[in-house]
């Protein structure tokens, strides 16, 4: 229920200190840090490289070093407008029906771009063979943007329904409020979706002012991760951009990063006390959180380190400051996992805090809250930095090692690693992250009195979301306490007064030239190197006869899975979740390792235990670093065997229940897909789900949990798989110890079913409705498709990956409908899939749209572009066949690149089919379809099926929403 617009994986480099780089070339670095490299052009752009071979695919992301934290009121969300126009045309690709076709031909699986308060960034993944395609469309998008006045105003009214959507998310609403708090001088820089006013009435002068002072080489960088040469691909970037020119006079971002004036950090003239109802929140709890500004790193850079490691201190499970607050039986905080702690680091918008879970919050709240947040800010927070015991040169080394820990995990894909990169690269950091300059110290003297500057000498933001319900019974003392309620038509910063704009002020007219000429790249018809065909597997046997499939990689992450049968088919609807709720226990306690101790490891070594449901089973899998994986096995292994049902436990697992049915009934996706289940499924064994629904939430119990792993241990129905550096003798003498000692009973066994096919009963559109989908309408067409076996099955995926594309052309971009539409196709024995409209804002052309849409499909064509006059351009789906199956392998590969993706994929394909490389026998499916065999397909199912419409709209749009 946090929003934070800004992630903080920059905080784990703080502490690093590798060596100094050293030089491979005139213009390129050779760092430390495994795989990766520097190169900096003559026009100033930098480019980083980091070579992971592991699949055939490349990562190319172009960052820019702006976004809301250079908004002035004026230009409140006209860089998050700008990123829209990016994928609109250019001098390569004309419009954006040419620029969706050339990430179509790359086979592009996914693309976006992001704009942050600090950064604006655009990324693709596409096949390695095709590095100069994806540069040079990157190239081509950053300087020779073309701007239509129809593209233009179509698109400000998408990115305006993001901002009326956000104004019924009372997510958006608490955090625009909160930072209005903090940063109320200049609220509209850490608010990158910006002002409704400027948007609506923004010009494109506006935008090229844009490009001349931010979109310049010496402003930005370029990475590149995967299956590449870096020099190589230097060579390319150094071909492509390096006659990118810039602007005279303009200078990068960071150099003048320190110009004008530091946020307050201190900016409340009192502990502010607000209350915000939040029908999100279950009835039994409450939250407390407090806010602080933090050090802004263009300013307080040296901080940061201290903000870091305070926050490494206060979030261990045994820290004073969660330990003490549970030990006040009167604050009502069940364990410390109902506690934790933040930092977000930002270059002028910085804040951290403490939340807190209470449970009975009609029990004198406001009082509570008022106790538990001074003894947080001026008492627990001063102990924790004075404890000598937290300073200790083992407790500082384990911290290091925790920081080098967290690079490795995410060094496991190329993406990830050019991600930490970028992230440093925004704020100035990367010399210290590559080890240029030394790096900061955590000394206690510092730490103490960052404490003090921060914390205990400033003032406060404490906010407590209450359930609306709750709120009502409690109104009166939260007013009398003195507390502001936060409503759900909160004035937001640029609807007040001293935040107004005079919009016939906005240029209209701009002296920026656009680049006359761009790099044209060769065509390169390779779709890339073939998946791998062979495996390095072996398949063994337990002493009792359970099947362990290990497949050896050279990561250094690790994975072991335990995969259970049965699935939803043993349950009946009204015990939804119970089997999901066992693994819950299995994988946070058991007989040997309390939920407290495990939380202790896990929290030191970073090795995650969990679960996920599916229809046909539920897996129990630990993921880490290969070598914290001995340490870890026995307490795993234990999980499974011996689940510990400690009160605690169960409370915690229970809150997340009533949690999760909180979030289904209002949160509009989430209610429109337990609708459509409900409905669809009726009398189905898929009716029963994974997790727990309102209908089965006050079913589950701990002796029914029981009775489940009685069925699981004694029937013998699981099987075993391991991905990574494994040694399998010692594996199997591990596990023969304690699994391989199971004795089975046939009688326990369960036998699978035969599953029937949904049957889609054709009615008239289910319109529900809820306020937190005000403004807009979520939509889904719903029908059944090729069960998970069907030689259709293939098809149907490849013909939902173009009729998305047709969607997009005809809904979003002809008629402008919806935000989003796209059609998913899921596969189990009884599959459902939707075609899906995502923040519809034309309520009466909805269904009308999607009807035009199928028939282009049904005809075997696919929409190009639409014209000026409302025409649109076509070609048939046999031209652009190869690509879309290009797309489709590449998200295979994809899959593949971590070995949590391996994990994933291995225990998916035993379920489903016996058959642990089944994946493989998939591409060459792929490879022989037709166009006619994907026309059949979405003919038969799309077009001839029964379909029907599910909806969740504000109260009062019923009638105005148009389906059939």
């Amino acid at each position: 229920m946090k929003f934070y617009p800004l992630k903080n994986i920059r905080k784990i480099f703080l502490l690093s200190v590798f060596s100094v780089l050293v030089s491979v070339c005139a213009f390129a670095e050779k760092t430390k840090i495994d795989g990766l490299f520097r190169y900096k052009l003559d026009n100033g752009l930098e480019l980083y490289v980091a070579e992971n071979h592991s699949v055939p695919l490349a990562y190319i992301e172009l960052a820019v070093r702006t976004g809301a934290i250079n908004q002035k009121k004026e230009t409140a969300g006209l860089f998050h407008l700008y990123e829209h126009m990016m994928f609109k045309g250019n001098a390569l690709y004309k419009d954006a029906a040419s620029v969706t076709k050339a990430l179509a031909d790359m086979g592009v699986t996914s693309h976006n771009g992001i704009t942050s308060t600090d950064c604006v960034n655009y990324y693709f993944t596409i096949p390695s063979a095709k590095l100069e395609e994806g540069l040079a469309f990157w190239n081509a998008a950053v300087r020779t943007l073309s701007i239509s006045e129809k593209e233009f105003e179509n698109e400000k009214k998408v990115v305006l329904s993001e901002i009326t959507g956000d104004q019924a998310n009372p997510s958006y609403i608490l955090h625009y409020f909160s930072n209005l708090q903090l940063f109320p001088e200049e609220p509209y820089k850490t608010d990158p979706r910006g002002s409704f006013d400027v948007v609506s009435n923004a010009t494109v002068a506006q935008m090229r002012n844009i490009q001349k002072e931010f979109y310049i080489p010496c402003n930005s960088a370029v990475f590149v991760g995967g299956d590449v040469d870096p020099d190589y691909t230097f060579e390319l970037v150094n071909k492509i951009y390096g006659t990118w020119k810039n602007t005279p006079g303009v200078v990068s971002q960071k150099i003048v990063a320190a110009s004008g004036n530091q946020p307050s950090l201190n900016p409340l003239s009192e502990t502010k006390f607000v209350v915000m109802p939040f029908d999100k929140i279950s009835p039994d709890m409450a939250e407390v959180e407090l806010s602080w500004r933090g050090p802004d790193l263009d300013y307080n850079y040296e901080d940061s380190i201290n903000a870091v490691y305070l926050d490494y201190v206060l979030g261990k499970p045994d820290s004073i400051l969660k330990t003490k607050l549970c030990e006040r039986a009167e604050y009502k905080i069940p364990d410390q996992t109902y506690i934790g702690t933040y930092v977000s680091l930002g270059r002028k918008n910085s804040t951290m805090g403490c939340y807190v879970l209470l449970k009975d919050p009609e029990d004198n709240l406001p009082g509570r809250t008022k106790e538990i947040s001074s003894y947080i800010q001026n008492v627990l927070y001063s102990e924790s930095a004075s404890a000598k015991n937290e300073f200790s040169s083992k407790n500082i080394k384990k911290f290091n090692v925790s920081q080098s820990d967290s690079l490795v995990r995410a060094s496991e894909t190329a993406s990830g690693l050019v991600s930490m990169a970028r992230s440093c690269w925004i704020n100035g950091e990367m010399d210290y992250f590559l080890g240029n300059k030394k790096g900061l110290k955590v000394k206690q003297g510092k730490v103490q009195k960052f404490v003090d500057d921060y914390v205990t000498s400033k003032n406060a933001l404490v906010k407590v979301i209450v359930n609306p319900s709750v709120y009502e019974k409690t109104r009166k003392e939260f007013i009398d306490a003195g507390f502001y309620e936060i409503k759900t038509n909160e004035e937001l910063w640029w609807q007040r007064k001293e935040f107004s704009v005079d919009i016939n002020s906005f240029p209209k007219e701009t002296d920026y030239i656009i680049e006359g000429n761009v790099f044209v790249p060769g065509k390169n018809g390779e779709s890339g190197k073939e998946i791998l065909q062979k495996r390095n597997v072996e398949v063994v046997q337990l002493k009792n006869g359970i099947k362990v499939y290990i497949q050896h990689t050279n990561s250094k992450i690790n994975a072991l899975a335990i995969g259970c049968m049965g699935g939803y088919e043993k349950y009946a609807p009204e015990f939804s979740g119970l089997e999901g709720n066992l693994f819950d226990v299995m994988s946070c306690s058991s007989k040997k390792y309390s939920m407290e101790a495990r939380n202790q490891m896990q929290y030191i070594n970073g090795v995650s235990i969990d679960k996920y449901c599916r229809t046909l089973g539920s897996v129990l899998y630990m993921y880490g670093m290969e070598k914290y994986f001995d340490d870890m096995m026995d307490v795993f292994v234990d999980g499974f065997l011996n689940p510990e049902f400690a009160d605690n436990v169960m409370e915690n697992i229970f809150d997340g229940n009533n949690q999760r049915v909180q979030s289904i009934l209002n949160s509009p996706e989430s209610l429109l897909q337990w609708t459509i289940n409900k409905d669809v499924f009726k009398d189905h064994p898929y009716r029963t789900t994974g997790g727990v629904t309102p209908d089965s939430v006050k079913n589950m119990s701990v002796e029914k949990m029981k009775e489940v792993h009685d069925q699981i241990l004694k029937g013998g129905d699981f099987f075993i798989s391991a991905i990574g550096t494994i040694n399998t003798k010692k594996l199997v003498k591990t596990l023969n110890r304690s699994i391989g000692a199971l004795r089975f009973d046939p009688e326990k066994q369960h036998k699978m079913m035969e599953i029937p096919t949904v049957q889609i009963e054709k009615k008239r559109p289910v319109i529900i409705t809820h306020p937190s989908a005000a403004g807009t309408a979520f939509c889904s067409r719903v029908f059944a498709s090729p069960v998970v076996d069907s030689p259709d099955a293939m098809a149907a995926f490849l013909a939902g990956q173009i009729y998305s594309d047709i969607l997009y052309n005809v809904v979003r971009e002809h008629y402008g409908i919806c935000y989003t539409p796209y059609s998913s196709v899921i596969t189990s024995k009884a599959p459902i899939s939707q075609d899906y409209l995502f923040k519809v804002s034309d309520y009466a052309r909805a269904g009308k749209a999607v009807k035009e849409a199928m028939e282009y499909m049904s005809r075997g064509v696919t929409v190009e572009k639409c014209n000026e006059d409302g025409s649109y351009v076509f070609s048939s789906i046999s031209e652009n066949l190869e690509s879309y199956k290009s797309k489709w392998l590449n998200s295979k590969y994809g899959n593949s690149a971590t070995t949590s993706g391996q994990m994933f994929r291995i225990m998916s394909d035993i379920m489903f089919h016996e058959d642990m490389d089944y994946d493989l026998k998939e591409v060459e499916l792929i490879k022989k379809l037709t166009a006619e065999d994907v026309v059949r397909v979405f003919n038969k199912y799309w077009v001839e099926g029964n379909a029907n419409w599910y909806a969740v709209t504000f109260p009062g749009n019923e009638k105005n929403l148009v389906l059939e």
